[in-house]
């Protein structure tokens, strides 16, 4: 029973990560691979974002043709400091991301974090990045993208054979997804 369990679980988890760092609400599309697709997933696009998102994950194409995903690490570390709005529903300036345009980078940065460190199959380095990422407390984070975190934790965990660590992470995103359903803040 329990190793049933835990095969059920191991394949359930890749489909909860992409779950959880879908940023669309039904009318959004997912997020690109490249930056250029990365301009074309939300109408109205602020001149700030596509000139922040080239400027980070352009870089991070030609780091990752030539296999150099350690490399592009602090490249996606810092789309968390970009200035981002924390109201939807708050005007645009001119100097920070839209809620939408910075939970489209965010959540870009979490998979690709996630992708990063199973790929380099450096899962307890990947699991010490997200959770200091957690730890810094970020509110934007906390806000719109902490349930992609939670995930992107608990399938780092998963090879560590941390399975019950790995397990209350998935809880919290859940709580979170009940908690949010019909919320607009919700990014799923």
């Amino acid at each position: 029973m329990h190793k049933s369990t835990q095969s059920l679980l191991l394949l359930l988890l890749p489909l909860l990560c992409l779950a959880s760092c879908h940023t669309g609400n039904g009318n959004e599309p997912a997020i690109g691979n490249a930056a250029g697709s990365l301009e074309n997933t939300v109408q109205a696009r602020s001149p700030r974002y596509r000139a922040d998102s080239l400027r980070l994950f352009a870089p991070l194409k030609q780091l990752y043709d030539q296999r150099r995903e350690r490399e592009s690490i602090p490249y996606l570390d810092s789309v968390f400091l970009l200035p981002a709005s924390l109201r939807p529903d708050a005007p645009q300036h001119p100097d920070s991301l839209s809620v939408t345009e910075a939970r489209v980078l965010c959540n870009h940065a979490l998979r690709d974090l996630m992708a990063n460190y199973n790929i380099l199959m450096d899962f307890e380095g990947g699991f010490r990045h997200l959770d200091s990422l957690q730890r810094l407390r970020l509110p934007f984070v906390e806000r719109y993208c902490l349930r992609g975190l939670l995930t992107a934790k608990a399938q780092m965990l998963m090879p560590l054979d941390r399975h019950a660590e790995a397990l209350q992470c998935l809880d919290q995103a859940m709580r979170l997804a009940r908690e949010q359903e019909d919320s607009p803040e919700s990014d799923s």
